[in-house]
């Protein structure tokens, strides 16, 4: 007995199909462009301030108790701030060929007037599930500006204390106060 496996085939107005593809379209560009240039000008953003927090403790290193801890800080906040960079590509690069899949089926639509529900589940899944993770380059940036605020308090530790000098008066030996013209 041969069992074969129903395919759910649903009709659709060529016009709703159209206007999917094309919010999709916009969409899939405004998202992409928008996730790049903030992505961008933050990660840069982390990167300098990072960088500059351990080329400030290196000038001052020889005047610092420990300037390890300091470093080790504003290194893990580079390092951070080039992991979002590398996880927004790959965020990027993964979520294209879904979106692109996504609004060719519903140009096919547009064209045919129909489509299997599962496919376009399957597309729309796919699509949803990459979309889940794009907390994730924002919560590593978050992480690497800590990372300099945690470097630069513990730079303000290291350096040593430089009390001002305070100038004392000594009192006159016979207690009794000259006024001075």
């Amino acid at each position: 007995m041969d069992e074969t496996t129903e395919v759910e085939v649903v009709e659709a107005d060529p016009r709703v199909a159209a206007h999917h593809a094309a919010r999709l379209e916009v969409a899939a560009a405004a998202g992409s462009e928008q996730m790049i240039k903030t992505s961008g000008w933050l990660v840069a953003s982390l990167l300098v301030i990072n960088g500059g927090g351990a080329v400030a403790t290196l000038q001052i290193a020889d005047k610092l108790s420990d300037p390890r801890w300091p470093l080790w800080a504003f290194g893990a906040g580079l390092v951070l701030a080039m992991l979002s960079a590398v996880v927004i590509q790959g965020i990027q690069t993964k979520i294209s060929r879904p979106t692109e899949e996504l609004i060719l089926a519903w140009r096919l639509v547009e064209l045919h007037g129909h489509y299997r529900r599962d496919g376009m589940v399957t597309l729309t899944n796919a699509v949803t599930a990459i979309t889940r993770f794009t907390w994730v380059p924002p919560a590593i940036g978050w992480v690497s500006a800590a990372a300099f605020i945690v470097g630069g308090t513990w730079l303000t530790q290291a350096v040593p204390s430089r009390a001002p000098a305070v100038k004392t008066l000594a009192a006159p030996a016979n207690g009794v106060e000259t006024k001075s013209r």
